[in-house]
Formats: C-alpha cells, structure tokens, sequence
C-alpha cells in the first residue's frame, strides 16, 4: 500500500517462493499468504520486520500452510507477529486496570481483544510445534477465569451505577474442560451459577444478573466473540433456572443427581466469585464426591452412558480421538468412575483425569502400569486435540500430511516416528481393553 511496502515484498518474493515450495501444499500456502497480506492493516513495518528476520516470516508462511484462518487472524493483528522474535509467549496477558466510570460495552471490547490475541498466540504455539500443549491448556484455562472474573465485576458494578445492586453472593463453578483447566482455543465454557441471596425478595433479580452476565461472556463485538456459553451441567438441565440458589444445589445433589451427573461433578471447579459463597460450594461438591456408592450401580451407569455417547455421537474419523472407542472420553469416564466409587474411602480425587488416575495408583486401587498407561494415552490425545482444533478448526482432519505429523511429533516425546494413525489404533485399542476390565464391556 506503499512504494517502500512494496519495494521490501518484491526483495522478499524469492524467499518466499522457496519456502513455499518446501511445503507440502504450496498452492494453499500462497492463497493464504495473501488472505494475511490483505488483513494486514498497513504492511510496511511487517515487512521490514520479515527482512531483518527471515525465520519470522518462514513461521508466518507455515501459518498460511496449516491454517488459514489463523493467519488471517494474524495479518489482522501484527503487532502480535513481533512476538515470533521472543518465541512464541503463551503467558496470559493482564487485563487493563478498568477505570471507575468505564462504560460496560468498552470492557466488554478490552477483555475481547486481550483473550483473543491471546488466543492467537496459543494457536500459533501449537500450530508451529514450539510449546508443551498442556501448558497452552492451562494458559487459556488461566486466561477464561480472568475473563470471567474481570466480566462478571464489571457487570455488578454496571447495575450498581444505575441503582440496581443484586444484594447477595454469587459463585460460578466451570465444568468440562474449564473445571479441570484444559481449554483448546476453541472451547466452549460450561459454567453453572450458584447464588445465596440476602433476602427472598432478591431471588429473582440474580436470574437477571446471570443473563446480564452470560451476554457479557458470550455476545460478539466490534472485537468478535469471547465464548460460547454451556449451561446445560446445572440443576435440571435445561428446564432449570439460569441461577440455582445454594440450597437448592444441596439438595440437588442430594436428592436427585444422576449418576453420570455426578460423573461430570468430578471435574467441577469453582472459578470465580464472591469468597464465602465459593468456599461453601466447594465443601459441598467434596461432600458429593465423597458418599457411599454401589460399584455396580456406577459401572452400570458408566457402561451406560458411554454406550449412549457411542450410538448418538459417533466419531467423525480416526482422528476424533475424544468421541472414538478407546479415546479420551473413555478414559475420562474410566477416571470419573473410579473416583465415585472410592471417593468415600479415598476422599476427593484430583479433577483432571491424568491426575486423578495418578493418584488412584498411590491409593492401591490402580496398578502402576495400568495408570501410566492410561496417563501417556490421556496426554497424546490431548494434545492431538490441541494440534487439531488449532490447525483444523472444530472438525478433526481425515489424515495428516508429512509436515503435519512432524509438528505433531515435536509436541510430545511420545510419539514415534511411525505413523501417527498406527499409533492412535493401538494406543485406543490398550485403552478400550482397559475400560472393559475396569468399567464393563460397551
């Protein structure tokens, strides 16, 4: 868009030309490169930046190869093409301090903008090979809670300018992915919203308050989205209210609970809000987690459900390995199985899956080989599920090229140099013997 931007791209043409053929898909690599040259705001200062340090733009190039969409996303945002220069920096960004008299809607831009370049850089940590993808998880993990945090502030202290307080406490506990603080970069949050009012007069006003809340969590800006929002996990599902009072999740849990409810219980975790409320809702979910249960009425209800997943959310392809038989759903739900049934003994387990099983082994109640294997499989697929969703989107690939593989491999010593789809069939095969023995036959 200048003569210099232009003159410095005409001297960067034979490189990149070069590059582009050492990939294997150079055709895509070039329509993408130029996807990022089109979102690129100015142009000149990347450029200058890509001839002092030719290796910078050989990363953008392998961005264009494996994933246009992120370096689209990138040329929108070069300033965060700098931070190649340092390694890619994973560590959550602070948000800015929010003034006093900060209208809500900038703050819901702020917080948009932070999250989501910070998600770009996860992104191109994983999609480049260059971080431990269990480091990114728990970086977007860190990053969703401040966000939630920060948002949920900002929306009480809204209602109270305009004379609107809601007088009581307020908790969320995040389940899933947040609750056990895996996130990829394309996770949804599943959150469920507890409150204590000061008085019945103001139960109602905390529904209001959690929509207020969830808009702000979940509507696109002028800095796109934040999350998409899962509510389905709290009381009733559904056809419950968007706020459960404390009491009413007591009894809740108590009373009515299914069991792969409680399943989903074992990876909960209180994420934010006011201290009291949080610590109280934490006591009560260690006290479901640690009850009497039938071990037959658990593996039942566990054979059950992974029955039903199977039938109604089959896996897309080989390299679904959360829904595929013997993938990480099957080990997730192997772990939550075992922590129900020895929770009265044990006491409450860790929430991630790898952990919880680890520390079953210390108990005695896992054999030590058993465990790391089921560990080792737990970790390949997660980070085969971060390398996937950062390169492919939310659609899991049919196969990966040579190049693909290679990045893959870089992200965990545990994969060896045959094929990457040799290896998932025989490590899904070990986790679904496994779970027979443990669970039950699917």
């Amino acid at each position: 868009r200048s003569v210099r931007a232009r003159e410095l791209l005409t001297d960067l043409v034979p490189r990149i030309l070069s590059r582009l053929g050492d990939l294997d898909d150079p055709d895509a690599a070039f329509a993408a490169l130029e996807g990022f040259l089109v979102a690129l705001p100015g142009g000149f200062q990347v450029f200058s930046l890509f001839t002092a340090n030719a290796s910078i733009l050989d990363d953008v190039l392998v961005l264009c190869e494996s994933s246009p969409a992120l370096a689209r996303k990138m040329g929108a945002r070069p300033s965060l093409v700098d931070s190649f220069l340092e390694g890619v920096d994973v560590e959550p960004i602070p948000f800015p301090e929010r003034e006093p008299d900060e209208p809500l809607e900038l703050r819901l831009d702020t917080v948009r903008r932070v999250v989501n370049e910070h998600r770009i850089r996860c992104s191109a940590a994983i999609v480049l090979g260059r971080q431990d993808p269990h480091i990114v998880s728990r970086a977007l993990a860190d990053m969703a809670d401040r966000a939630v945090a920060d948002l949920v502030a900002a929306v009480r202290d809204d209602l109270a300018a305009q004379g609107k307080s809601v007088a009581g406490e307020l908790a969320i506990v995040g389940f899933g992915r947040l609750g056990v603080q895996a996130l990829t970069t394309l996770s949804d949050l599943d959150l469920v919203f507890v409150y204590e009012a000061a008085d019945s007069g103001t139960e109602g006003e905390f529904g209001r308050l959690i929509r207020r809340i969830v808009s702000a969590l979940s509507v696109p800006t002028s800095e796109g989205e934040l999350y998409q929002i899962d509510m389905k996990l709290r009381p009733s599902g559904g056809a419950g209210p968007a706020a459960v009072s404390v009491a009413a999740f007591e009894r809740y849990y108590a009373e009515k609970a299914w069991v792969w409810e409680e399943m989903a219980l074992t990876k909960a975790r209180v994420v934010a809000g006011d201290a009291a409320l949080c610590e109280k809702v934490d006591f009560l979910i260690r006290d479901v987690l640690i009850k009497e249960r039938s071990a037959a009425d658990v593996t039942a209800a566990v054979v059950n459900m992974r029955r039903r997943l199977l039938a109604e959310k089959p896996a897309k392809n080989q390299f679904d390995v959360k829904r595929r038989r013997g993938g990480l759903t099957d080990i997730d739900f192997l772990a939550e199985g075992l922590v129900l049934i020895h929770g009265a003994s044990l006491g409450r387990m860790p929430q991630a899956s790898a952990l919880a099983l680890t520390a079953l082994a210390e108990k005695g109640i896992l054999p030590p080989d058993d465990a790391q294997v089921l560990v080792k499989a737990a970790e390949l697929f997660g980070g085969l599920i971060q390398y996937t969703r950062a390169t492919f989107g939310e659609a899991p690939p049919a196969k990966l090229d040579k190049e693909q593989s290679e990045r893959l491999r870089r992200l965990s010593p545990d994969w060896t140099d045959a094929a990457i789809d040799e290896q998932l069939n025989e490590v899904t095969n070990t986790v679904a013997a496994l779970f027979r023995q443990y669970m039950g036959e699917v």
